[in-house]
């Protein structure tokens, strides 16, 4: 829990601490109060979309979007599959993010196509 002092040396300064039956009695006594987690007068930026292209732990190639609520959308296809996936969510692909998937899409394909090759 977060707790402030409200008298004594640290007056005005939070801390974060376990709720026992110390601090219970602290509060009680008004030497502690309980202190919001989120500052009222600091506005809260909020939150953008992200989007990205990486490898997965597999090496291939993904799509990874974050929309505004927090919700984590990656993909992994065909480039041409990507535009219709996110338009199933309601989400746009960026131009350079699609241009980005398909240069990634592309040397991960010729990799695997050369791997064949050399493993038959």
């Amino acid at each position: 829990m977060r707790v402030k002092f409200v008298s004594g040396p640290h007056a005005g300064e939070a801390r974060h601490c376990e709720r026992s039956a110390i601090i219970d009695l602290l509060i009680d006594a008004g030497v502690l109060e309980h202190a919001a987690l989120v500052d009222p007068l600091k506005p809260v930026e909020p939150r953008r979309e992200k989007w990205s292209v990486a490898l997965t732990r597999f090496g291939e190639p993904a799509i990874f979007h974050v929309t505004k609520a927090g919700e984590h959308l990656p993909y992994q296809g065909t480039p041409e599959g990507a535009v219709a996936a996110y338009a199933r969510s309601h989400a746009t692909v960026p131009a350079e993010i699609l241009e980005q998937y398909k240069a990634a899409y592309r040397r991960a394909n010729i990799s695997a196509a050369r791997h064949d090759g050399e493993t038959r």
